[in-house]
């Protein structure tokens, strides 16, 4: 039995054991092609036991895949089998993939798919993560090496022989693959080209920037050593979705809850990597490796992002079921010191962040767009 099955065509065939090690190396079990099927048995038996025995499903959306009539029967049968997705495209727009796969739309229903960004799939890797824990899918194993390394022999390795001739597949207009392959290794140079122009640019900023006297920047204020653990910085911020309740005027892409997990990444004008509560909207997220605690000064940062900073009312709580109430702020971030509301002692795993309906700038990120939040007060959960 596999977490996650990947269903992909062969020319996408990178991608998914892309997708596969990186699951793997984070204690997930993956069932993929090129690496897992045997010799003899129906591959259409194959894959529908191993859709059956899975949590979840990744599809790997392209204009190759969306004429493919085998890829089109594993979202079927995964779609009869009540499994989650999580839609993953390349090369292709979301409106452009629903309205030319309506099946696929019918199956996959309303969850949110993440496009591959141009430095490839490794960009969105971490939020494949977050999204499968957010469904409640953890990572249950340790990595086993032999696996690693099948899958690693996989990706230097001419693809294996297709699943099947589809001479009846969906008229798609579909580029060969030469042509496909040439596109991609145009695109890598001009991003590493870029990459290095941009390395080169930022190098003679630093020399002109440390080349002037300046003061040191404040610390953020923080407990002694002696009072508090140390916690690294990939454990201080929020680790999985519980609820999310949307309120009025937030629409896709700003709907989806898991940009608010991890450290904060918005770049004004660049992709959305925040969520839209909406107007009254809630969300509820969790603190999975650290609890929230006092410490001296700052515990907690809302990171709201946007041209005016919208308040929100947070809670907290140990259980998810008894809520203290720390009142209505605002900031970018919002700062928030818990001393007064909170017993020595206390660990905290929930937060729960309300808008407060104090600006109204309609759809489509209507409410808080809330970006990230961090324990700033914090120490490791017991494992």
């Amino acid at each position: 039995m596999s977490d996650v099955f990947i269903s992909h065509v062969e020319e996408d065939a990178d991608i998914a054991l892309e997708i596969a090690l990186a699951l793997e190396e984070a204690g997930y079990t993956t069932w993929c092609y090129e690496v897992d099927n045997i010799p003899g048995p129906s591959y259409l038996i194959q894959t529908g036991q191993a859709i059956e025995q899975s949590k979840a499903v990744i599809l790997v959306i392209s204009p190759h895949s969306l004429g493919s009539r085998q890829v089109t029967r594993e979202v079927v049968r995964a779609g009869e089998s009540n499994k989650e997705f999580i839609p993953v495209r390349r090369d292709i727009t979301h409106v452009e993939f629903q309205n030319r796969q309506p099946e696929w739309r019918e199956a996959v229903g309303a969850a949110t798919s993440i496009g591959i960004p141009l430095q490839g799939v490794t960009g969105i890797l971490p939020r494949i993560v977050d999204g499968l824990k957010a469904l409640g899918i953890q990572p249950r194993v340790k990595a086993k090496p032999a696996r690693i390394a099948q899958i690693r022999r996989a990706l230097i390795k001419p693809p294996v022989p297709t699943k099947q001739p589809e001479p009846e597949a969906i008229a798609v207009e579909i580029p060969s693959v030469k042509t496909a392959e040439e596109a991609r290794r145009r695109k890598k140079w001009i991003v590493l080209s870029l990459i290095a122009s941009a390395v080169i640019a930022l190098s003679v900023v630093g020399v002109i920037f440390l080349s002037q006297p300046k003061e040191p920047p404040p610390l953020l204020p923080r407990a002694p050593p002696s009072e508090v653990t140390p916690t690294p910085a990939d454990i201080s911020f929020a680790d999985l979705v519980v609820d999310f309740k949307p309120g009025k005027d937030t629409v896709s892409p700003r709907n989806n809850p898991l940009n608010a997990l991890g450290p904060p990444d918005h770049i004004a004008g660049g992709d959305v990597n925040y969520v839209s509560l909406g107007y009254g909207g809630v969300l509820t997220i969790k603190f999975v490796d650290n609890y929230l605690i006092d410490v001296d000064g700052p515990d907690l940062y809302v990171f709201e992002i946007g041209e005016s900073a919208e308040k929100c009312k947070v809670e907290i709580s140990k259980d998810g079921t008894n809520w203290i109430d720390l009142g209505t702020v605002s900031g970018q971030p919002a700062i928030l010191d818990i001393q007064d509301k909170v017993a020595p002692g206390d660990k905290f795993s929930y937060v729960r962040i309300t808008d407060a309906i104090s600006h109204k700038g309609g759809p489509p990120h209507g409410g808080a767009d809330i970006d990230a939040v961090s324990a700033v007060g914090a120490t490791p959960a017991e494992p």
